[in-house]
């Protein structure tokens, strides 16, 4: 008897062991896949903020950090963490950062919420608008566009994305 529990408790081990290699393996991949890449051109889009702003393509002033996150994506729980400290530490000071949540359900409303006190977060009823712009299907994903709205930097991981440092008047 003693001898099935030694190899049910070796088994176990093993098991746990393989299943924290492949989460580590899922959380650390970047897939690049379903993300747009650099050069891509926005499509047109003008949508509301929760803050009573806009978003649009047109309308853009410089580099602009564009965040999107679902519910219940692992990788977003991986992210957010990041992606708030960061934010919160004004890493991205001096550039707009608009924030997208794609879901809808209690979840998807107070990661909004969490988003709309840091940054501008897109209204809930535009979301699919500004995924369809950005032909992006991956999450999480960080994209810098410029002023034409054209792509400069796109990851699903935070820390390969580099803004430049904006320019300060009247130097």
């Amino acid at each position: 008897m003693s001898v099935i529990s030694l190899f049910n408790l070796v088994l176990g081990m093993g098991i746990i062991r393989r299943l924290r290699e492949h989460t580590e393996i899922l959380a650390g991949s970047g897939s690049q896949e379903g993300l747009t890449q650099p050069g891509h051109r926005i499509d047109d889009v003008a949508v509301a903020t929760l803050g009573g702003g806009t978003f649009a393509r047109d309308s853009l002033a410089g580099p602009t950090l564009v965040a999107f996150f679902m519910p219940g994506c692992a990788g977003c729980k991986i992210a957010l963490p990041e992606f708030i400290r960061e934010v919160g530490q004004g890493r991205y000071a001096g550039h707009r950062v608009i924030g997208v949540v794609n879901g809808s359900g209690e979840e998807a409303d107070a990661l909004r919420d969490q988003l709309a006190a840091l940054v501008d977060t897109v209204v809930p009823t535009a979301t699919r608008d500004v995924i369809k712009a950005f032909d992006s299907s991956v999450y999480p994903a960080f994209y810098v566009i410029d002023e034409t709205g054209t792509i400069r930097q796109s990851s699903t991981k935070l820390a390969e994305i580099d803004l430049p440092v904006p320019a300060v008047a009247g130097n």
